[in-house]
């Protein structure tokens, strides 16, 4: 029986669902997302892909969606708000710890497939998922398939920059502008999170 493991890797929890051919859930375990060092969340995923491997008598393929993006160019994650993992590149060090391929998608793409995949949503050929929350992300599908740019960065609107004009319309102009995580000044999701909707 095949076995595939989803784990959705946030800032604060790490959480891993396994599914069989007809994804159906057969299990899922949830840990705190370590917030200290790397080492100690390389071991949280190892951990819990040795868990299930274990429980299910066979290595189940790994797919991460994550709040950010592996850079397709240079092999480094950019996931500011996991800051242990940022600037690491945790693709090639999860298939050193786990010793399989381990693939990562943005969240919001993962989200945006999800729906995309939907039986009611089969009409439709592009879909957009936005998701709002401790961050700002969005996903696109077209035709069934993540459209996520030559970096993998196409859907993050929250790291859309705006510009002084923009700044001066939301009256926004007079707040201070501060450095992103992603290292641009003026990102959207710093003035949303400053100024709200």
């Amino acid at each position: 029986m095949a076995i595939y493991y989803g784990l959705d890797v946030g800032g604060t929890k790490i959480e891993l669902a396994a599914f069989n051919e007809k994804l159906e859930k057969l299990h899922s375990e949830r840990v705190p997302t370590p917030q200290t060092n790397y080492q100690d969340w390389l071991t949280a995923i190892k951990t819990l892909v040795e868990t299930a491997d274990t429980k299910f008598d066979e290595k189940g393929t790994v797919g991460l969606g994550i709040p950010g993006f592996v850079n397709r160019e240079t092999g480094i994650a950019e996931i500011t708000n996991i800051r242990v993992a940022d600037g690491k590149t945790i693709l090639k060090d999860l298939a050193e710890c786990l010793g399989r391929e381990v693939r990562a998608e943005n969240d919001a793409n993962c989200f945006a497939l999800s729906e995309a995949w939907d039986e009611s949503n089969k009409p439709y050929s592009t879909v957009l998922g936005l998701i709002i929350g401790t961050g700002f992300g969005g996903g696109f599908v077209f035709d069934g398939k993540i459209h996520s740019g030559r970096i993998g960065m196409a859907g993050e609107v929250g790291h859309m920059q705006l510009n002084y004009h923009a700044l001066k319309l939301l009256d926004w102009d007079k707040a201070p502008i501060y450095e992103c995580g992603c290292s641009n000044q003026a990102c959207f999701r710093h003035l949303y999170f400053r100024a709200g909707f």
